[in-house]
């Protein structure tokens, strides 16, 4: 009779970026056809002196779509 280690699987890992600037619009709330909702922002992000702007485009769902 041969036996196995039963092992859990590693909990979910989530990843965070924070991100400081500017909006470049008002952010566009659109409601999906599966009754979901979606916010879609771009954010100007500039780090360093001398460099031209990041422009990074942001989509957010659910809770955080409806409080954009």
């Amino acid at each position: 009779m041969t036996t196995h280690a039963v092992t859990e699987a590693p909990p979910p890992q989530f990843q965070v970026i924070t991100l400081v600037g500017n909006l470049t619009a008002d952010p566009v709330l659109k409601q999906l056809d599966d009754d979901r909702r979606v916010c879609n922002l771009r954010v100007a992000v500039n780090d360093q002196k001398n460099q031209p702007p990041m422009f990074i485009d942001v989509a957010t769902f659910g809770a955080q779509a409806d409080a954009c």
